[in-house]
This record gives C-alpha cells, structure tokens and sequence, in this order.
C-alpha cells in the first residue's frame, strides 16, 4: 500500500509570521510530524537541541530536519503546497505579481 501526505502553508501579506521561510518550515514541519511517531522524533531532536525551544533553530537547522524527514518517509510521497508565493517578501528587486497588479 503506497502512503500519501499533503502539507500546505499560506504565504499571507498581512501576517509577518506567513511571510518568512522560517514560519513556512515550522509549520511544514509541525504538519508532517502528525504523521508518524519517527517523524515526530526527528522533529523531537532538534527541539532538544536548541534547548527546548528557549533558543530559535536557523533556517539551514529547519531545511535540515525537513530534509531528514523526508528521507525516512521511504516510499511515503510527500505533497507540499506552498500558496501565494507572490507574498513572499522581495530579495531580487523585482516585484511581485500583486505589486504589478496593484500599480495598474
């Protein structure tokens, strides 16, 4: 029997917590974490090592432990919806697709 996830994450131009890749990898991981107990163990080391949770992992340390989720999951696919990227803040000097939008 071939397993599936979904995780999904909503980039929201109001919001500063949905707008950084930080937030987008806490609540990835936090979703696929529900899904199994090794998982959820994976996610448990990292918390113990940034002295649980009284020290902020980095980016590289959440990429990290997402990577290593996913290679455990195996034969498991793994969905990830990432909506409205157009909010993500700026890094390229380009602007977005509501910026464009919004100057019409």
């Amino acid at each position: 029997m071939h397993k599936a996830g979904l995780a999904h994450f909503y980039f929201y131009f109001r919001d500063a917590e949905k707008q950084s890749r930080h937030g987008f990898l806490s609540s990835l991981l936090v979703q696929i974490c529900n899904w199994s107990a090794p998982f959820r163990g994976i996610l448990s080391d990292l918390y113990s090592t940034h002295h649980h949770g009284s020290q902020q992992p980095s980016d590289s340390s959440l990429i990290q432990c997402l990577k290593d989720i996913l290679r455990l999951s195996g034969q498991e696919t793994v969905y990830i919806i990432a909506d409205a990227l157009d909010e993500c803040p700026n890094d390229r000097g380009l602007p977005s697709s509501r910026e464009k939008s919004s100057c019409l």
